[in-house]
């Protein structure tokens, strides 16, 4: 289905398929956690100044996707990357993903829990990187591409931005992960 309207169209199947179609406060709490997270992310950061050569880190966070045409629309979820310093690569996955929809202020009004994960893969040189995003939500094909950036003294910090699409339709991504 190529629609400008994929990502409300997997807000009404995850709707209907949700026990009673009502969200629980735990999901919106959590959702509301992950959109928080999202907006705090301080992407203008400085970034890393000296990068580690050698070694693995594991960060862990959030990953969100935000609809172009439907702004008040979102689904995010947990993240976990694995960044190999020495061979410049970011593996991953995103699950556990909450779909939603803001009150137009910032603060979640519905939300329902949706089946499926996304891979996350690419790789780095220095503090800049791109990640492939990939997998299925609802059913529908999720697909897309990050630029990422280290931040902080010790590259605790990984941002990343871009754009892909759910089932055809454009999405923004976002991905805030810290060790």
């Amino acid at each position: 289905m190529k629609t400008a309207t994929a990502l409300s169209l997997i807000l009404a199947a995850a709707t209907l398929s949700a026990c009673g179609g009502t969200a629980t406060v735990p999901t919106v709490t959590k959702a509301q956690a992950h959109l928080d997270a999202i907006a705090a992310a301080d992407i203008a950061a400085p970034a890393t100044a000296v990068m580690p050569v050698a070694g693995t880190a594991m960060y862990a966070g959030t990953f969100g996707i935000g609809s172009a045409l439907e702004p008040n629309t979102f689904a995010v979820g947990d993240a976990t990357i694995q960044a190999d310093f020495a061979a410049g690569t970011l593996n991953g996955t995103a699950g556990n993903f909450i779909y939603g929809a803001t009150d137009g202020g910032g603060f979640v009004g519905a939300a329902v829990e949706m089946e499926g994960n996304l891979t996350l893969s690419g790789g780095f040189v220095g503090t800049d990187g791109l990640l492939g995003v990939d997998g299925m939500l609802d059913g529908e094909a999720t697909t897309g591409l990050m630029m990422t950036q280290f931040k902080g003294d010790n590259a605790e910090t990984l941002l990343g931005l871009g754009t892909g699409q759910v089932s055809g339709a454009d999405v923004n991504l976002y991905l805030t992960v810290d060790q």
